[in-house]
């Protein structure tokens, strides 16, 4: 299997000047007039706001992002997503195609699936990686034998969202997967080459789910993934969801991830700052409905972890309550948090009027004690409100105006203005 992959990428590194001019190509194929026999799908959305930094200092931030949508009767799909932006961070714009494909069929349709169609997707594209989202910049191959059975092969170039800005080749990815079942039980089975540095890491993964309706309506998930070259598992997770009741239901899941920086240079997940090892949490959660629109909601988690040399552990609580009435939407929230870096009590709660078909008015507060292990202990405040409305038929704007108090700021306050348009 490492042979093959290495065939792939070698074929794949000739193909990098093609990689690089696709965006220049695919745009080309906006100029014809959209003939009547395709669906085309654009939103554009505007958003700013204003807020003040650590130092006091005011910034601005303005994104654009376009998104854009065209399926042709044979099959054929333009995806598009576009940002152009100014980073806060580096205080400089940008230009960021976050996905950007083409989609071409190259069999008919199943006879008893019409909308699954085995296909070739040229461009970049999202790809799960793990536990969190990737773009790929290269090609991905789908292939169906029936409706429940499905082959799917991906190579390329990879990168972040934070890397959008420019096409990056310093990593690679190829691989693949085999998925099997039907929508009642189902499973994934795959593997999978990175590559960077001209070192290799090659992992296998899969992924279980299971529905048995007639015991609680009981719902099982449980996905792996391992690294063969540093013989760990890399992360793995379990969840069971059931109906007690017509009321009742409840969640119980298990989770554990180890680090891994290979893949991109300088990229890391957040929690490995404070985790040298495999992370551990225990979540359950229950919803009760205590009338007609009324539920009570139950979330608790439990974490440990190695850090700073020594065992870690967090636990956090979280009651809500959901209320609806008429045109009135009420949520009230506790929140209850120990971890290691210290204490937290919140009190939360979240409004939401319908004032008529086309405006919306939005309040959400909160109220936080805290003792952090630097010895600081205050109490935070944080307000935010405002509204959205159908300013036209496919036109819809949000405005916010957001305040907080806190051990930092005295006062601290943004505005955020939102606005998008659909065409279909």
């Amino acid at each position: 299997m490492a042979c093959t992959l290495l065939m792939i990428h070698s074929f794949l590194l000739i193909s990098e000047n093609f990689l690089r001019s696709f965006f220049i190509i695919t745009s080309l194929l906006l100029l014809p007039v959209i003939k009547g026999h395709s669906f085309v799908n654009s939103k554009t959305t505007l958003s700013g706001g204003l807020y003040r930094d650590q130092e006091e200092q005011e910034h601005s931030s303005i994104l654009l992002d376009w998104q854009f949508r065209q399926v042709q009767k044979s099959g054929h799909e333009l995806v598009m997503d576009i940002g152009l932006n100014n980073n806060l961070v580096q205080d400089e714009w940008g230009f960021y195609p976050y996905q950007w494909h083409l989609v071409i069929p190259y069999a008919d349709a199943l006879e008893h699936a019409a909308y699954l169609k085995s296909h070739v997707v040229l461009g970049r594209m999202s790809l799960p990686i793990g536990n969190e989202m990737t773009l790929l910049d290269g090609v991905q191959l789908k292939h169906f034998w029936g409706a429940w059975k499905k082959l799917n092969l991906y190579g390329g170039a990879v990168s972040f969202l934070e890397q959008t800005d420019q096409l990056n080749f310093d990593a690679h990815l190829y691989g693949g997967d085999f998925t099997f079942g039907k929508d009642s039980a189902s499973a994934k089975i795959g593997y999978q080459g990175t590559l960077r540095e001209a070192k290799w890491q090659y992992k296998s993964y899969f992924s279980l789910y299971q529905e048995l309706l007639d015991i609680y309506s009981l719902r099982f998930l449980a996905n792996a993934r391992y690294n063969h070259s540093n013989e760990r598992r890399e992360n793995a997770e379990a969840r069971v969801e059931a109906d007690a009741s017509a009321k009742l239901n409840f969640s119980l899941s298990y989770r554990e991830q180890n680090p891994n920086g290979h893949l991109i240079r300088g990229r890391r997940e957040i929690y490995r700052i404070f985790s040298k090892g495999a992370q551990k949490s225990l979540a359950l959660g229950s919803s009760y409905q205590l009338a007609a629109k009324s539920f009570l909601n139950l979330q608790g988690k439990i974490l440990r972890f190695t850090g700073r040399g020594q065992k870690e552990k967090g636990e956090e609580l979280v009651l809500s309550w959901d209320k609806s009435v008429r045109f009135h939407h009420i949520s009230p929230t506790l929140t209850i948090l120990h971890s290691f870096n210290g204490d937290m009590l919140s009190y939360g709660l979240y409004y939401l009027y319908n004032w008529s078909a086309q405006t919306n008015i939005k309040i959400e507060m909160d109220v936080s004690d805290f003792s952090k292990i630097n010895g600081i202990t205050n109490t935070a405040y944080h307000l935010r409100g405002g509204f959205d409305w159908s300013v036209w038929q496919d036109l819809r704007a949000l405005a916010l105006l957001e305040i907080e108090r806190n051990h930092i700021y005295n006062f601290d306050g943004r505005a955020i203005f939102y606005v998008s348009y659909f065409y279909y």
